[in-house]
């Protein structure tokens, strides 16, 4: 049985413990020599689309319900081994952590470098534990490194500010091969998934820049309104970043849903986790301790730590094998047909007369999410009049172009209409996603 599964089943036993506050580690670090912040990497043009031989004739494969953990799809293995460095130069044993106070908590992870571990019936994930357990991030393992990168009430501004950037800071002191990117939680009050889209994506390239491999995670629950519903808006920027840029990502936020009080300590923003006295117990992954978020968090990142590791070092995992996938070239006038849901795709724009036609068959009514996010790039950096491009569906109603919306769609073909929302914009790039609303228990 899938560890996730077991996760579920766990979580629907009933038995409710007291949840308890989690730890954190001192959020303020010295900061590193003064250095210019690292060019960002130049999104590369797609490769040539699928010839129209190679199209199915039938409905467009929709994925309602994800993995927890992404799945080592051939496309997604051939992405990874291409970021990472030559064999002289890398480190396949240390990671980085990088986010907000739920990452800076020596709740999180740490405990796997101690003497508190009981994997329960996860006995198989002992050596990744033990290998990364080994690994040098500068004195310590990673496990138990207190990151340059991660502190309490840190945003993605605040992330990418400072030379060199606070979020790069860990990455030049250990060069690790990961990078735990666990942001947003504390974006969410500001209301603005559209910048924290493009903020998230600035770190992602410079992260690879640097032959690190991102490792995304999906925002935890949130227990109380309006954060509860930004929540989930977040969430969708996060998964359209690791669809488009073929990037590993763990879903917290549907393994803590099912969780008594939803894996939350008592402040409804923080995972709980389980106690024995004063002691955090937060790698006891028995049954009982997989009813806290804190101990469910670190069962999932342990278990994208092997899975990773055993594909890239060990090859003891094959990868899946995976339909084509189609992608769009930036032309002034493209169609593109999307094979399954979910989607996603940065892309380039030619000019400002472009109309992008994104062409999807169900076979069921289905609810359907889509949003077109304006991305910086190198030649234009960020102009001021970048702005987000519009998207109307066709026969639709309401068939007013916007930005982001839902549609309930029926069975048969839908084209998704991509347009600049004015012929002024310098816009250059931009990120097109489209998903099933499963978010809303659609």
């Amino acid at each position: 049985m899938n560890g996730w599964v077991k996760i579920a089943l766990i979580a629907t036993t009933g038995l409710l413990l007291l949840a308890v506050g989690f730890l954190v580690a001192p959020s303020h670090h010295p900061e590193e020599e003064n250095a210019p912040a690292p060019a960002l990497e130049t999104p590369r043009t797609p490769d040539a689309s699928v010839p129209d031989a190679a199209l199915p004739s039938g409905p467009t494969l929709v994925e309602a319900n994800r993995e927890l953990l992404s799945p080592m799809t051939s496309a997604l293995v051939a992405r990874l081994r291409g970021i990472i460095r030559p064999d002289d130069e890398d480190s396949p044993d240390v990671f980085a952590k990088i986010g907000g106070s739920s990452t800076v908590s020596r709740a999180f992870l740490h405990c796997f470098a101690g003497n508190r571990v009981d994997l329960g019936d996860f006995s198989e994930l002992e050596s990744t534990r033990a290998f990364f357990a080994g690994g040098r991030a500068a004195r310590t393992s990673p496990f138990q490194r207190e990151s340059l990168s991660a502190g309490v009430g840190w945003h993605t501004g605040y992330l990418l500010s400072g030379h060199p950037p606070r979020f790069l800071r860990e990455i030049r002191r250990i060069k690790p091969r990961y990078a735990f990117l666990l942001v947003g939680g504390n974006d969410v009050a500001g209301e603005d998934p559209f910048g924290f889209t493009r903020r998230l994506v600035r770190m992602v390239d410079d992260l690879i820049a640097r032959n690190t491999i991102p490792i995304l995670g999906t925002l935890q629950p949130r227990r109380h309104r309006p954060a509860a519903d930004a929540v989930i808006s977040y969430n969708r920027a996060i998964r359209a970043v690791a669809d488009a840029k073929r990037l590993p990502i763990i879903d917290y936020f549907t393994a803590m849903q099912s969780l008594p009080h939803q894996g939350l300590a008592g402040d409804g923003v923080h995972p709980n986790v389980k106690m024995r006295g004063p002691v955090g117990l937060g790698c006891d992954l028995s049954e009982e301790g997989l009813l806290f978020g804190t101990n469910t968090r670190n069962l999932l990142s342990l278990q994208m730590l092997d899975r990773l590791h055993k594909t890239l070092d060990d090859d003891e995992i094959d990868s899946d094998t995976q339909t084509p996938e189609l992608t769009a070239h930036g032309e002034p006038q493209e169609e593109v047909r999307i094979l399954r849901l979910p989607y996603a795709q940065v892309i380039p724009i030619s000019n400002n007369s472009f109309t992008h036609r994104f062409v999807i068959t169900l076979e069921d009514t289905q609810n359907l999410h889509f949003r077109a996010v304006a991305l910086c790039d190198d030649e234009t950096g960020c102009p001021r009049r970048r702005t987000d491009p519009l998207i109307q569906v066709a026969g639709s109603s309401p068939s007013t172009p916007a930005s982001e919306g839902n549609v309930r769609l029926p069975a048969g073909e839908t084209t998704f209409l991509v347009q600049p929302s004015n012929r002024r914009s310098r816009t250059r790039l931009y990120l097109f996603q489209l998903q099933v609303d499963s978010e809303n228990g659609d």
